[in-house]
């Protein structure tokens, strides 16, 4: 009877763990309550999307192929544009 209630709380982690990486929280919130044993080793295991490599100090993204490199870059090393010179 107690796990009723537990298991709504205990769902929030995976969901706030893949919201981290930049992916749905929403569906991992339902992903952990019907199979939590699942969702947090999945959600763990997530890569960080693209989007939120970039928003990272240093990083920046790839106008061409939008992938995120160093800021430092001359040539993005997935497509292997030029990348414009900040100065």
């Amino acid at each position: 009877m107690w796990f009723c209630f537990l298991l709504p709380i205990l769902a929030i982690i995976p969901a706030m763990i893949a919201k981290n990486k930049g992916h749905d929280a929403a569906v991992f919130y339902f992903y952990g309550l019907l199979l939590f044993i699942v969702a947090l080793p999945h959600a763990l295991m997530l890569t960080p999307k693209q989007s939120e490599l970039a928003k990272r100090p240093g990083m920046k993204s790839c106008p061409a192929c939008l992938s995120a490199i160093p800021a430092a870059a001359t040539r993005c090393a997935h497509c292997q544009s030029d990348q414009p010179v900040q100065e």
